[in-house]
């Protein structure tokens, strides 16, 4: 039988005799005597295969996630156990390693799903959307989005300077995510800003 203190110390040493650097040499003996001492894994069988080992592994990750350890540090974890399983195997203590097939299936991330494709309203919605707006100001603003695609503090930031009726183009101030600072616009957004000039109160 091989204490757990006295393989984790010629664990450490075996490092050092690798050229691990020194303060990585310490981490990954620190994780593996509380791996040992977790698990209770006092000795180690030849010949024991996968399933002989992947119990202590999945006490090990259980307590891991326990502790809300970040998946970065838990990869640091497993790497350090995957090295130790590697000298466990080259001092003939084990003939298997099975932290790289444990890893795989359950050390892992997975991609967020796809976000949905924004949707674009149709000319009939847009449409719709004005005709209910309860407010000329509102039936306004509906249409400069519409036709001309403005973010919401570029159209916030508009003066009537800024319209050039007779060339039909909207001067945006400057803003650091937009290059083209003259906006074409149509007839009809030009009619409504004129009717709701007409009405609107300085």
């Amino acid at each position: 039988m091989i204490l757990d203190n006295q393989i984790a110390d010629a664990f450490y040493v075996d490092m050092i005799n690798r050229n691990l650097e020194k303060n990585t040499a310490k981490q990954y003996s620190k994780i593996v005597s509380r791996y040992l001492n977790m698990t209770g894994m006092k000795q180690f069988l030849k010949g024991a295969g996968y399933q002989k080992y992947k119990p202590f592994l999945t006490v090990f990750l259980e307590h891991t996630r326990a502790m809300k350890h970040s998946y970065s540090y838990t990869k640091t974890q497993f790497t350090a156990i995957n090295n130790f399983f590697m000298y466990l195997i080259d001092e003939d203590f084990v003939d298997h390693n099975p932290v790289p097939q444990f890893r795989a299936r359950y050390v892992r991330t997975y991609k967020a799903p796809e976000p949905a494709p924004k949707k674009q309203c149709t000319p009939a919605e847009i449409k719709l959307l004005v005709d209910t707006a309860p407010h000329l100001l509102w039936k306004t603003i509906i249409l400069l989005y519409a036709v001309t695609g403005l973010r919401r503090e570029e159209l916030v930031s508009l003066n009537i300077g800024c319209i050039d009726f007779e060339k039909r183009i909207i001067h945006v101030p400057p803003h650091k995510k937009r290059t083209n600072c003259r906006v074409p616009v149509t007839d009809e957004v030009l009619g409504f800003i004129l009717d709701y000039l007409e009405i609107r109160i300085d």
